[in-house]
């Protein structure tokens, strides 16, 4: 989060893009940025910013016509531009740089390279090591106007810090009291029990199981 704060506040080409596999709290670390933000924590040229998230996936489904679609995409990236204010939050980003092909596939590239070069519009984008260096690292400007940020995967103390900070909502939602001791055995557990996913995912969608199952008897 220190870093991602740190390039977006500096001069130049200063957007973030952040690596790591699915699961180990990339949307974590923008949920916490956006609360520095929010909370006037981020610093004098950041507490202003605010951040969107654009779907472009859902842009591309809503019409066949590639034209059409860089044409709304333009008037967005306008928009944000005379802001001048406007973060946007692009997820899994190597989807749309024209490097695969198929239904809902649109190349953003030449699109929105001008405004990342100028500096009139922020981005975070989101990938992993495997499309990052399939579609990503090759490309000299998208690398160029982009600055990789590593999210690895939390051992066990900071995912419990992680998961902590769900808790409130869990609470709220079912109901019910979320003690230390259940949450620190529910990470161990799936520390122990759980090898497909990293932390904090497993840890965190283990803890929402348990919590539907004991509100649901």
């Amino acid at each position: 989060i220190g870093q991602v704060r740190d390039i977006l506040a500096r001069a130049g080409e200063n957007n973030v893009l952040l690596v790591g596999q699915e699961g180990v709290g990339k949307k974590n670390v923008i949920f916490d940025f956006a609360r520095l933000i929010n909370r006037g924590n981020a610093g004098p040229t950041l507490n202003y910013k605010k951040m969107f998230e654009l779907n472009i996936s859902s842009i591309a489904g809503a019409s066949a016509d590639a034209g059409k679609i860089q044409n709304i995409l333009q008037k967005l990236f306008n928009e944000a531009s005379r802001a001048g204010n406007t973060l946007l939050v692009i997820e899994d980003f190597h989807n749309f740089i024209g490097a695969k092909s198929g239904l809902g596939r649109i190349d953003i590239t030449e699109i929105i390279i001008p405004y990342l070069k100028s500096g009139s519009i922020q981005v975070i984008a989101t990938t992993n090591e495997v499309n990052f260096n399939k579609y990503i690292s090759n490309r000299g400007d998208l690398t160029r106007v982009f600055e990789r940020v590593n999210v690895d995967e939390p051992d066990i103390t900071e995912t419990m810090k992680i998961v902590e900070e769900t808790v409130p909502y869990l609470e709220s939602r079912a109901r019910a009291l979320i003690t230390y001791g259940a949450i620190k055995n529910i990470v161990r557990g799936a520390d122990k029990f759980i090898s497909d996913n990293p932390f904090p995912e497993k840890a965190s969608d283990l803890l929402s199981e348990v919590v539907s199952y004991v509100s649901s008897r």
